[in-house]
């Protein structure tokens, strides 16, 4: 190796000591940030409605088709894999329908725990999008640094790809983004919105979603101090004593008066 390539070939291993250091940092990163902070059915919004009247009429409705290529291809033929959700002033229903069947979920609103709302990006997208463009940033300057030379002229092929990937990792973080809303009662139930690229929908954006939970913890709050509409009550009919005549509450199996077996 002729002696003034020695600070190139030097240089190029600090620059890959570097790499490798920012590889296990970001592994790490990557590997702590990978909760998922929102959870549910995904889906691809087509249509959102809020703020009715309530009553019977849904006061929130969210309809739309399950995501993915082949709901999409279903779509085209006209077998949509629905997904609606709809909240009235006293309960939640939740119904998605595909080839494999169907599922309705019904939530009264006053046994709702809790209710969620936020986003979520690609942790790991964000990570290669970082490493790439270190890695672009460290070739880049490995190429003008040994400028007239093979190592520099790799190092700048090397740059200009890592540039690339890293814009495509970017773009992907960007349109990885996922806004949730969730309800927990016994179990919990949720749906986050997914961009539909191909089919043109659109999604909700944060604030909307923000709407969607403080609508629906208003009707939580409103359904929790309005008493349960069933049937009318009736006074509990008590049980007479066939020995002494004296009456006694329902659910006994002894009279009070004489200890005598009650029919």
């Amino acid at each position: 190796m002729p002696f003034s390539d020695t600070p190139f070939s030097a240089l190029g291993s600090g620059f890959a000591l570097i790499k490798g250091l920012a590889t296990i940092v970001l592994a790490v990163f990557v590997w702590r940030g990978r909760t998922r902070f929102v959870t549910g059915t995904a889906v691809v919004l087509t249509g959102f409605e809020i703020g009715n009247t309530g009553g019977d009429r849904p006061v929130i409705e969210i309809w739309g088709r399950l995501a993915g290529l082949m709901s999409w291809v279903l779509t085209a033929l006209g077998l949509e894999p629905e997904f609606n959700l709809r909240v009235t002033s006293s309960s939640l229903s939740i119904r998605s329908a595909s080839l494999g069947g169907t599922s309705h979920t019904f939530i009264p609103l006053n046994a709702v725990k809790t209710s969620v709302c936020g986003y979520q990006r690609s942790i790991l997208a964000f990570g290669f999008a970082v490493w790439f463009g270190l890695g672009a940033v460290l070739d880049l300057l490995s190429g003008i640094l040994s400028a007239g030379s093979q190592l520099g002229s790799t190092a700048m092929s090397m740059a200009f790809a890592e540039l690339v990937l890293g814009g495509i990792a970017a773009l992907i973080y960007y349109l990885s983004k996922r806004i949730g809303i969730s309800v927990e009662s016994m179990h919990t139930h949720g749906i986050t919105f997914k961009p539909g690229l191909i089919g043109g929908y659109k999604t909700i954006d944060l604030p909307q979603a923000l709407q969607v939970i403080e609508t629906l913890n208003q009707l939580v709050l409103s359904a929790r101090q309005t008493p349960y509409q069933g049937a009318p009550n009736t006074p509990a009919v008590g049980i007479t004593c066939a020995k002494c005549s004296s009456p006694n509450p329902p659910g006994l199996r002894f009279c009070e008066s004489c200890g005598t077996a009650l029919a």
